[in-house]
Parts: structure tokens; C-alpha cells; sequence
């Protein structure tokens, strides 16, 4: 750890503290640049120490060029807080690529018969996405995924209405047509739905098949609205599936993957199973007064988290960063890309807190989302001048910016393209969750609604209150 200091040895307010993190680095080591900490929650302990020995000036630590695999969220708590003047930042280095991923390389791929590798995997380690190089490589599906009609090609259609459930009721099946399901065993998979209406898409353990009354059988708790004739689907992670170059199939009881490679070089490349659903959380506690305040986060690429299977399919909201209970914290000028979620959540009354200047490609869900009640909800943010492309790739009720409760928030300046949903959405549902005064000005929105419908580029969601 360095500072630069007077003569009488106190350092200046604008001189700031400095933590250092590098690849080789030992969270027991001091913490300077030439002697660096492993981790960034090893530099949050550091941080700490500083501020529990009376450090109130700003405090930087610096995140060198490499590639960070976090075995756990970097969690901070009010005592982590800066202040206006001395704010709490880290920050990759000038001109490096300091990489955070909530991934775990997959390693020791060994070649087997008709074009499949192989690899162990930790029995501990179940996962839902696997990226090879930089982009994902498709669980193993049925039908095939088309890569030339990605949006309306690789679907089978539902054959007839199921009864609609009872209010409170899941739905637990759904009929195929006569001759689409040609598969033995669906040990594991997983149905990929548009329900209901099509404005969102479930995805649903399979428990089995009837084929004497051609219905797909659904596991757990089925689904949480009803399956109408038409609506589209797909079924995922089946070995039979796994057929195609690009695709892998987690083979659970002999923790091996399986991957048909569509890339040069492999299997000397990268291969990394997404594990953390989140990479860094500000857990604050607002009714007690207290805040996570002036951290901010500068320049990081973020990747490699997963998702939740959800049945809260209007409002998924895995993310790589959640500010809950945060003041004057801020994220710009990252990098965002092969996530299972969004990018940011903002709830439990996170206030004044900035995303700006950020690049985001290539999500499970959409950009930044804001949720809560009226009582608890996030609001004077600012989400701007940020790029959102490619969103939605798995869960398809989303938006650039989401705001499903807010108040006072500025969304401007952004360039939201290729969404399944909504670019931007504000709405208002009820008494308890009310959104006011929010303000959409100067975005660039293209390529929306392009999987759902009853939908906008712009969709705000209004609440008339009636005696």
C-alpha cells in the first residue's frame, strides 16, 4: 500500500491511498505494487484495515491486466463506505483488461469417439453455461438451433390448449404434435416455453413423457401459467441432443462435460463453467440508517455468471452487481458481457448512484433493473451514456433499463439495441409499488420486441387508483 505525504507525514486529501492486486499475488502480502494482493476481496480487507486505522482520504485500489475468477461475490457492507471526499475506488489499471468472472475453467479435455471431448467437472459443480472462447457454446437442445434464423428458427409448437389452471395452480404438461418428440431418455432436461400469451418465456424442469397422449410431463412445480396451442418451444440439455459442433451436455453422474467443438485451437482455449449468479454485492441497511457509500467501480470487464430458474418470469433479475441500501456509488466505464442476468440491480432504497459510460453485450436478461415497493424502492439514479446490445438471451421479459418500481430517475444518453422485450419500461403496479417522475430523454433505441409480444421501445405502465 502507497501514499504520497507532506513532510510532517499526513497525506493530503487529494493524494489517495493505493491497494494493489495482481495474477500471483498473495492476500497476505502488503498490498503495494511490487509485493500485490490475489484478490479483490482481499483488497476489501485491506481497505478496511486503512479505514479502521483512522485513513478518511480517498482509497484506490488499483486491479492489474488478468483474468480473476472470484470464488465468492465481493460483498461490502457500510463500514466499507468512502465519503465525497475520500471515496473508496477500484479501478483497472490504466491500459490493462482486469477481468472478473464468476466462472470456473474447465480444464484436462481429453478427445473421444465421433468428434467429442470430454473433461472432468467437480461433482459440486452444476452449471447452466459454458463459454468457450468468447461466447457461449449452446446446451445441448432439441431441435437444433439454427444460426441463420436465430430468433424464429429451432422451435416445436405446442399441439392443443391445456386447461387453463386454477387461480394459484401450476401448469404440468404440455402436448406436442405427432411426430416432433423423438427422444428417449429426458433425465435433466429442461423445456424452454413461451407461455400464455408469448409476453414471457418459462423455463421448466421435464419430469417425463406420455406418449399415448403425446404430453411433455413437467418436474417441480410445472408452470406458472397455462400452455396455449401454438406456443413455441424448445427442450435443453439432452445427451441424445448433443449432435451438432458447438453444443455440450453436463453429464452429471460421471461429472464430465461433453463438448463438440466449433472453435480453432481447441482445446488449448479458454473454457469456463459460469458458477456465481452475482460478482459484486453493496449490502447496505437502510432502516437503520446506514449505507454502502462512495465506492465506485471503474473499467472492470465483468463475465461469467449464471441464472436462476425462475417463476417470476415478468420480472427475472439475476445480476452481476446489486446495489442494495447504496448512496453515491457509482460503476462506469466497464465492460459487461456473457452474463447470466443483468448487469446491475438497484433496490432496498439505493439512492444517487450512477451507471455511466458502461458496454453491455451479450446477456441472459436485460441491462439494469430497479426493483421494489414504494416504501423501499431505489431512486434518484442515473443509468447514461451507457451501449446495451444483444440482450435477453435467455430470459426474454427484459429490458435495457428496467424500472418495475422507481421514482426520480434519469435514463438519457443510451444506445439500447437488439432486445426480445422492452428498450426502456417504467411502470407502476398498485398503491404499493408506484413509480413518478422519471425522466427518458435523448436514447437510441433499435431492434426491440424482436421474440415477445405487447410490447414498445419505450413501455411505461400506468396506475389509475379507483374507489
Amino acid at each position: 500500500m502507497t501514499s504520497k505525504a507532506d513532510a510532517s507525514g499526513t497525506p493530503p486529501c487529494v493524494a489517495p491511498t493505493t491497494v494493489f492486486v495482481a495474477p500471483g499475488g498473495d492476500d497476505a502480502a502488503a498490498g503495494t505494487e511490487r509485493d500485490p494482493l490475489a484478490t479483490v476481496c482481499g483488497a476489501r480487507d485491506a481497505v478496511r484495515r486503512l479505514r479502521a486505522q483512522g485513513v478518511a482520504g480517498p482509497v484506490d485500489v488499483i486491479v492489474q491486466r488478468g483474468v480473476y475468477h472470484l470464488a465468492e461475490p465481493l460483498v461490502l457492507g457500510p463500514q466499507d463506505s468512502g465519503t465525497a471526499a475520500g471515496p473508496t475506488t477500484y479501478r483497472a489499471a490504466p491500459g490493462g483488461d482486469a477481468v472478473l468472472s464468476g466462472g470456473v475453467p474447465v480444464t484436462g479435455w481429453r478427445r473421444c469417439d465421433d468428434g467429442l471431448w470430454a473433461a472432468p467437472v467437480s461433482v459440486a459443480l452444476d452449471f447452466r453455461l459454458l463459454r468457450v472462447v468468447e461466447k457461449w457454446a449452446t446446451r445441448a437442445r432439441y431441435p437444433d438451433f439454427d444460426p441463420t434464423d436465430p430468433y424464429t428458427g429451432g422451435w416445436l409448437f405446442a399441439d392443443a390448449d391445456d386447461p387453463v389452471p386454477a387461480p394459484g395452480k401450476p401448469t404440468r404438461r404440455v402436448g406436442y404434435r405427432a411426430g416432433d418428440i423423438r427422444l428417449a431418455d429426458l433425465t435433466g432436461a429442461e423445456i424452454h416455453i413461451f407461455i400464455a400469451w408469448g409476453w414471457v418465456n418459462a423455463i421448466v424442469p421435464l419430469a417425463g413423457i406420455d406418449p399415448d397422449q403425446r404430453r411433455l410431463l413437467f418436474a417441480a412445480e410445472g408452470a406458472s401459467q397455462d400452455v396455449r396451442a401454438g406456443n413455441r418451444y424448445f427442450i435443453e440439455n439432452v445427451r441424445e441432443a448433443l449432435d451438432v459442433p458447438g453444443e455440450w451436455f453436463l453429464d452429471k453422474a460421471r461429472s464430465e462435460v461433453l463438448h463438440i467443438p466449433n472453435v480453432p485451437g481447441f482445446p488449448d482455449v479458454p473454457a469456463v463453467a459460469a458458477k456465481l449468479d452475482c460478482l459484486i454485492r453493496c449490502e447496505g441497511d437502510p432502516d437503520a440508517g446506514l449505507f454502502v457509500e462512495h465506492v465506485r467501480f471503474i473499467g472492470f470487464h465483468f463475465t461469467d455468471t449464471t441464472y436462476t430458474v425462475t417463476d417470476q418470469y415478468y420480472t427475472p433479475q439475476d445480476a452481476c452487481i446489486h446495489l442494495t441500501g447504496a448512496r453515491h456509488c457509482a460503476v462506469t466505464d466497464c465492460e459487461f458481457s456473457w452474463l447470466g442476468g443483468y448487469a446491475l440491480k438497484l433496490s432496498d432504497g439505493s439512492e444517487q448512484c450512477v451507471f455511466a459510460g458502461n458496454h453491455l453485450h451479450h446477456l441472459g436478461q436485460g441491462g439494469v433493473i430497479m426493483v421494489g415497493t414504494t416504501r423501499d424502492q431505489a431512486h434518484h439514479c442515473t443509468v447514461a451514456a451507457n451501449r446495451m446490445e444483444h440482450l435477453g438471451l435467455i430470459y426474454k421479459h427484459v429490458a435495457g433499463v428496467y424500472i418495475t418500481s422507481g421514482c426520480d430517475h434519469l435514463v438519457a444518453h443510451n444506445r439500447i439495441t437488439d432486445v426480445p422485450r422492452y428498450g426502456i419500461s417504467f411502470k407502476s403496479q398498485g398503491e404499493d409499488r408506484l413509480s413518478h417522475r422519471n425522466v427518458i430523454e435523448f436514447n437510441e433505441i433499435r431492434r426491440c420486441n424482436l421474440e415477445t409480444n405487447d410490447t414498445g421501445a419505450i413501455e411505461c405502465l400506468g396506475y389509475e387508483k379507483r374507489d
